[in-house]
């Protein structure tokens, strides 16, 4: 019989081979607590995967502070025992609640958003591949609760992904249990969040009250619904595979359209999928409500001219026969969206901007130039960063809220920073004249025509 030491490497090792992780850096999540201390432990023994591994750990400004001052002392300890630099962010007494009130989250939502923010920070500092989290089966299963008792749809009930884009979960199959024997059976050093056995947020009160009733009732419960997990999670893969085959969304300017014929003639699982999708790609909404997405798919021909949706920023519609799906630019005061023409010119703040034919360019000092594929029709767009934007790097695709975030932009500046967009892609983002850096496009392509966006006020050269 395996030792609880053996069960939960196996298992950390099946992860990493299923997923080819081997031969790279992790910045892991770590609070110090039993769940990411057996992750560090584990990842750190593995010497055959060849793993550079840092610890990542987020004040949230929410705890007492001498229990806080405890446990900061702990995770750098802990890290320094395992040979690994740790970084420590810290968010300001009450920000978190404020920024949770502003934007209509729980403080659990909120937190969540600050300390991702901070881990994708460490991740591009270390120059890592992947953040690593602790979640377990156990973690899996009282989000499935949640969500199950919340409406939510197929997609939200396959739980807790294994890996998402650089996120990665290897204790994913490892329950609760395992982890508290493994802090034993190796005498291990942990912190206690005391907010975890208070029952004031919700997952605490599924955890230490809702999930021991129904194990009463039901002792395999937890095993049980994380492989139901996994059957939806199966059942997903299929429908996603499906949606694509089946409905094809053209772009447009401001987000996606399909014919209303090819639209309502597909199956209606398909249907509440791709426009869940497309909606999440341009909205910032945290969560649809699925009475909402059923409101647009289960109808037929709708006719055109009628609002099927519309939350702060986003849009769905029908006209010319077309169901449009699109980001609302206007849904701010602050927001803009200018068409800048050939010979014209634009003041945004404190820089004004020019679009000229190259052999009239004016290179004059204190002005920045660069080359764009203008629109068809000599155009160009300056507009406000939206939902979903990114932009090509010599690294692949950066989002620009992740941009942002690495810029530290204060909020009151993200709407005011100009967003150049072509008649192809977003090709730069220029806030050096906000006190920030500037951003182009690395790759062009061949075919460039000879526009020059000039700006001036702005004396360092356009790049990073």
């Amino acid at each position: 019989m395996r030792s609880t030491k053996e069960t939960i490497e196996t298992s950390v090792k099946n992860f990493l081979d299923k997923n080819e992780i081997k031969n790279c850096s992790i910045v892991i999540a770590f609070s110090g607590g039993p769940d990411s201390t057996v992750l560090l432990k584990v990842l750190t023994s593995l010497k055959e995967y060849k793993l550079n591994i840092y610890t990542a750990y987020f004040n949230h400004g929410i705890r007492d502070s001498l229990e806080l001052e405890k446990e900061i002392k702990l995770v750098k300890e802990s890290s320094e025992s395992f040979g690994v630099k740790c970084f420590i962010g810290t968010a300001l007494q009450g920000e978190i609640e404020e920024y949770s009130n502003k934007n209509k989250l729980s403080i659990e939502e909120g937190a969540r958003e600050y300390r991702y923010t901070f881990l994708e920070k460490i991740k591009a500092e270390t120059n890592s591949d992947f953040i690593a989290t602790a979640h377990n089966v156990n973690d899996n299963v009282e989000t499935m609760i949640m969500r199950f008792f919340s409406n939510s749809g197929v997609q939200g009930l396959s739980g807790i992904p294994e890996i998402r884009n650089d996120i990665i979960r290897p204790l994913h199959k490892v329950e609760r249990k395992n982890i508290e024997d493994y802090i034993k059976e190796l005498n291990l050093k942990t912190s206690t969040d005391k907010t975890n056995l208070e029952n004031n947020y919700l997952r605490n009160k599924i955890r230490n009250i809702l999930i021991p009733q129904i194990k009463e009732i039901f002792p395999e419960m937890i095993n049980n619904v994380d492989n139901l997990s996994s059957k939806i999670k199966d059942i997903n893969n299929y429908i996603d595979a499906q949606e694509q085959v089946v409905l094809n969304w053209e772009k447009t300017e401001h987000g996606f359209k399909i014919l209303q014929e090819d639209f309502y003639s597909a199956d209606s699982v398909l249907r509440k999928r791709s426009v869940l999708k497309k909606i999440n790609l341009i909205s910032e909404e945290k969560r649809i409500n699925n009475n909402a997405i059923e409101q647009i798919t289960e109808s037929d021909f709708c006719g055109n001219g009628k609002i099927l949706f519309k939350s702060l920023d986003a849009n769905v519609f029908t006209a010319n026969n077309y169901i449009f799906i699109e980001s609302l630019v206007t849904h701010d005061k602050k927001s803009y969206l200018l068409t800048l023409k050939e010979g014209g010119q634009i003041k945004v703040d404190e820089a004004v901007f020019y679009l000229q034919k190259s052999n009239s360019l004016n290179n004059s000092k204190g002005k920045t130039n660069c080359i764009f594929k203008a629109k068809d029709d000599g155009t160009l767009l300056l507009r406000t960063i939206r939902p979903g934007d990114s932009i090509k790097t010599n690294c692949g695709t950066k989002s620009l809220k992740k941009l942002f975030s690495d810029w530290k932009i204060k909020n009151i500046d993200k709407e005011r920073i100009p967003i150049v967009e072509d008649s192809e892609q977003i090709r730069a983002v220029l806030g050096k004249h906000l006190g920030y850096e500037n951003k182009i496009a690395d790759s062009y392509g061949d075919d460039l025509k000879d526009f020059i966006l000039t700006v001036s006020k702005i004396t360092e050269n356009i790049g990073e």
